[in-house]
């Protein structure tokens, strides 16, 4: 009896379960305080530039850092990208207009392996829409005040996406 057991348990080993493949994390995030020095390209404020750390020290690392170029987004993803060891990669809002990133944004996270961790650093209106593009979900724009506002988008390996809000 015991060797039948016994061969039943190395049976049901060998069968196991399909492995199934780790999550995407996608963290969508508005840059941080912006500098009111009356430019359309301004750096970070002091609050802006300590914002942009807690948001390395909440994420940790990331395989993939992605920011309009704009500097305060560039900024905002900087602390992150220096300690993940990757480069910030600038995705411009083209002749496609905010559509035409969305969808770019979304083309370049498709691609990552599966389990990555990818953070977009964007605007009041870009940021919403491409949380949106990934889950299926209408978003508002981000009030002009509002920075604290943290998307985070899991994506199993069929691309479905679960969404969660929250403030960092």
């Amino acid at each position: 009896m015991r060797a039948l057991l016994s061969s039943f348990a190395v049976l049901i080993g060998c069968t196991g379960t399909p492995e199934v493949p780790p999550p995407t994390t996608v963290y969508l995030v508005r840059h941080a305080e912006a500098a009111d020095d009356g430019s359309r390209d301004p750096a970070l404020s002091a609050r802006g530039h300590e914002r942009a750390r807690r948001l390395a020290m909440r994420i940790g690392r990331a395989d993939a850092v992605y920011a309009t170029p704009y500097r305060r987004t560039r900024q905002t993803a900087a602390p992150l990208a220096k300690a993940s060891g990757v480069e910030v990669v600038v995705v411009p809002i083209g002749d496609g207009g905010v559509p035409g990133y969305v969808d770019d944004v979304v083309a370049r996270v498709q691609v990552l392996p599966r389990g990555s961790v990818a953070v977009v650093v964007g605007h009041s209106n870009t940021t919403p829409q491409v949380a949106g593009a990934f889950s299926g979900e209408a978003l508002a724009p981000l009030d002009h005040d509002q920075y604290d506002q943290l998307f985070v988008v899991s994506l199993d390996a069929a691309d479905h996406a679960i969404l969660v809000t929250t403030a960092y």
